[in-house]
C-alpha cells in the first residue's frame, strides 16, 4: 500500500525513541521539536512530536514537513502521525487506532489503522489531480486537462502486530535496555512496510541503529543511526547514503516535560 517516502520514511524510526522515558498513569505531556538537515544543502524541515497521557489514556502527535526550496522540490510535502489508545496496569500503550496522513501539492493520502481481537486492519483513501494529455485535431496540438480522482481500500494486515510505529518503542524499552553492544532486536509494527522493525545496538553508549524497508528509506542501506540521552530521549539521528544528497541528519532543538 505505502509508496516510498524519504520524508516519511526519516521521521517514523525516529520519533518512537523520542517517547521510552518513563511515565507513570498520572498526566503528562511531552514536546519535542526537530531540525532536519542536509550537509549538501543544509537545513530542509522540521519534525515535531507530542505525548500526553491522562486518565489511563495517551495520545501521540508527530509532524514533519519541509521548507523552503526542499519544500518546493517536493511539492510541499508533509506528514502527520497520530496514535490513540490506553495504557494497561504494567504501563503499556496499548493502541487502538493509527493514522498517517500524507499531503503534496495535488495529492492527499490518508490511512487509519484499527486494533482489534482479530489483528489490524487499514482503510486507505487517497485523492489527487490526474492529468490527462491528448492530440487536438483543430489546434494540431497536445492539450492537457486536469480532473480530481479517488480511490479507496481495506485490507487486514497479513501479520499480528500488536504496536504501531509511535508505541512500539516505549513497549519495547526493557529490551532495548537489555541489549549488549551489537545484539539486534527486531520488533514488530503497524506501520513497517513488511511489520518488522530491526535494532541494533551500537557499541558507543547510548546509540542505536534502526533499520527498516531500503524502499521507504530511499537509501543505499536504509539505515539510521540514533543517539539518546539517559533517559532514552532522542538526541540526534543521521540516515545514512541518502540517494543523491548523502547523510541526512537530525538535530533536537528544545524538548519540554509537564508537569
Amino acid at each position: 500500500m505505502d509508496q516510498p517516502s524519504l520524508l516519511g520514511g526519516m521521521i517514523r524510526p525516529l520519533l518512537p525513541l523520542l517517547i521510552t522515558a518513563a511515565l507513570g498513569l498520572q498526566a503528562a505531556t511531552i514536546e519535542a521539536r526537530y531540525s532536519i538537515s542536509f550537509w549538501v544543502i543544509g537545513r530542509v524541515g522540521t519534525a515535531s512530536l507530542k505525548l500526553t497521557t491522562e486518565q489511563q489514556r495517551y495520545r501521540i502527535e508527530a509532524n514533519a514537513t519541509l521548507e523552503g526550496i526542499a519544500a518546493l522540490l517536493a511539492h510541499h510535502h508533509s506528514e502527520h502521525f497520530l496514535s490513540e489508545g490506553r495504557i494497561d496496569a504494567q504501563g503499556h500503550l496499548i493502541p487502538e487506532r493509527y493514522r498517517v496522513l500524507r499531503t503534496m501539492d495535488d495529492y492527499r493520502r490518508e490511512q487509519l489503522y484499527r486494533f482489534g481481537p482479530n489483528g489490524v486492519t487499514v482503510y486507505q483513501h487517497e485523492k489527487m489531480l490526474l492529468t490527462l494529455r491528448r492530440f487536438d485535431p483543430d489546434t494540431m496540438r497536445y492539450v492537457s486537462k486536469s480532473r480530481p480522482a479517488e480511490r479507496r481500500s481495506f485490507l487486514r494486515l497479513p501479520y499480528r502486530a500488536w504496536d504501531d510505529l509511535l508505541t512500539i518503542y516505549f513497549n519495547a524499552r526493557p529490551q532495548l535496555e537489555m541489549l549488549t553492544p551489537k545484539d539486534s532486536l527486531t520488533l514488530r509494527a503497524a506501520g513497517a512496510d513488511n511489520g518488522e522493525v530491526n535494532v541494533t545496538r551500537m557499541p558507543a553508549p547510548y546509540r542505536y541503529s534502526v533499520q527498516l524497508d531500503q524502499d521507504i528509506f530511499r537509501s543505499a542501506h536504509g539505515e539510521m543511526e540514533i543517539e539518546t540521552d539517559k533517559a532514552y530521549y532522542v538526541k540526534n539521528a543521521v540516515l545514512k547514503d541518502v540517494l543523491l544528497f548523502g547523510d541526512l541528519e537530525v538535530e533536537r532543538e528544545w524538548l519540554r516535560q509537564s508537569p
